[in-house]
């Protein structure tokens, strides 16, 4: 695969026990023909990545009509499908041997779909969705990865901004079978696909109070404001505290005191009076105050959230 188009060029899997995805079935007047994906791990979207460079399909498995009833029964078994009809999208664990050699090619292999599973829990590890992060720039590798992870895993997606590339929310939801989508967003840093809300993640009140608390900074800010409720979500802001913040609403940001690197010691004062008037000229926003070691959790829930 030297001319691979993609910057991600994944390596070919080893004989095992894969997460797959069904993408598609076809049939003819013999034979069930069942074409997957690995979905997750390091060689997820390597059957497509394959595809994309020589037109075929490698992990393709066929299913004799006449014979071969109670392996499609295992299969819809395995996929909770209830016919093969519906199969395309479901993903199963499947047992991935070669078969033997290409014939004058003794260093490419058939493969062989032995058998497949149901997915389980305990068969997602972390480190087979968590998103590499040494570049989210459009095309990388660690993109294109996270894409087919994203789309053919059937995990929970989140699509992150990839401003946010080194956020703890990356780690966070590795650890909760989560997939992240590194996108460009026009405002905040995070939604997913079914929200009606976008997440703007501030690391603390330090970070908050150099946004919005001298006016000239806040320009982006209004523009965000006007995207969100342009695109009919809620802009909601959530700011990472210690106790020592002593801040859980807006209102207490007025007695806040903070140091800032490089500005030395400051109050809240005039942070409190901008954010105050943000909010009351984009009553779609909202600002919530968290302890940051349960902003990711925080964050994931908001988004989930069903507006009435």
């Amino acid at each position: 695969m030297n001319n691979n188009p993609l910057s991600y060029n994944p390596q070919a899997p080893l004989p095992g026990r894969y997460v797959a995805t069904i993408m598609m079935t076809y049939r003819d007047d013999r034979g069930i023909y069942i074409i997957y994906d690995i979905a997750t791990g390091e060689h997820a979207g390597w059957a497509t990545v394959t595809y994309i460079n020589t037109g075929s399909y490698l992990l393709q498995q066929r299913i004799d009509i006449a014979r071969g009833r109670q392996v499609q029964e295992c299969l819809c078994h395995a996929a909770g499908a209830r016919s093969v009809n519906d199969l395309a999208g479901k993903q199963v664990v499947i047992d991935l041997r070669y078969d033997d050699r290409q014939p004058g090619n003794p260093d490419k292999h058939h493969y062989h779909i032995y058998r497949t599973y149901p997915v389980t829990t305990d068969q997602i590890h972390p480190d087979n969705t968590r998103v590499g992060t040494e570049r989210w720039s459009s095309g990388s590798a660690d993109v294109i990865r996270a894409a087919m992870i994203a789309y053919r895993s059937g995990l929970p997606v989140l699509l992150a901004d990839k401003q946010e590339r080194r956020s703890p929310m990356v780690d966070w939801c590795a650890e909760h079978n989560i997939a992240v989508l590194p996108v460009s967003f026009p405002a905040g840093d995070y939604t997913i696909p079914s929200s009606s809300s976008i997440v703007d993640r501030k690391q603390d009140i330090n970070e908050l109070y150099n946004n919005f608390a001298a006016s000239a900074n806040m320009a982006s800010y209004h523009t965000a404001a006007a995207i969100a409720g342009a695109m009919s979500k809620r802009l909601i802001y959530v700011v990472g505290t210690t106790p020592e913040d002593r801040v859980q609403c807006i209102d207490d940001l007025a007695t806040w005191h903070g140091t800032i690197p490089g500005v030395g010691s400051v109050d809240g004062k005039a942070m409190h009076r901008h954010v105050a008037a943000y909010r009351q000229m984009y009553p779609h926003t909202a600002f919530v105050f968290v302890d940051k070691n349960q902003q990711c959790e925080k964050i994931w829930e908001i988004l989930n959230e069903r507006s009435a």
